[in-house]
C-alpha cells in the first residue's frame, strides 16, 4: 500500500471519528503513525494461533471476545469504518472459533446497534 493510500485512509478515519474528545482524535493520530493496521494484523494472528492450541483441548466450550466497538451514543468509529478495518478479522477469528466447534460469546460495551446485522453475519 502507497504512503498517499496509507494518508488518506487515515485522513478518513480522523474525518469519521464519533468521539467529541480532541483526545480521542490524538490516540488515533498516535495509532496512525504506530501502524495499527500491521498491530490488528498480528493481534489476528496471534489470536488465531492461541485458538489453535485450546482447539486442542477437550472440556472447553467457547471463548469470549472482548471489543468495544461502542459508546452510550453509538459507535467509536462510523459503521463503514468498523467493516472496512475490523469486520473481517473478526469474521477470520470466529471462522476459526467454528473450526474447532467452539462457542463465540463477543462482549461490546456501548451501542453497537448499527452493526448487529454485521456481526451476525460474521458468526457471532
Amino acid at each position: 500500500m502507497s504512503d498517499k493510500c496509507k494518508e488518506s485512509i487515515w485522513r478518513l478515519i480522523l474525518e469519521n471519528v464519533k468521539f467529541v474528545p480532541h483526545q480521542a482524535k490524538d490516540y488515533l493520530v498516535c495509532m496512525k503513525n504506530s501502524g495499527i493496521c500491521s498491530l490488528t494484523d498480528r493481534l489476528v494472528e496471534y489470536y488465531i494461533g492461541s485458538i489453535e492450541i485450546i482447539g486442542k483441548f477437550n472440556g472447553i466450550d467457547g471463548m469470549c471476545l472482548i471489543d468495544d466497538y461502542g459508546v452510550q451514543g453509538g459507535l467509536v468509529m462510523s459503521s463503514d469504518m468498523w467493516r472496512k478495518f475490523f469486520k473481517g478479522k473478526l469474521k477470520k477469528i470466529i471462522d476459526c472459533l467454528e473450526k474447532h466447534n467452539l462457542i463465540t460469546h463477543l462482549h461490546s460495551c456501548g451501542n453497537v446497534t448499527e452493526i448487529v446485522a454485521d456481526l451476525v453475519e460474521v458468526g457471532v
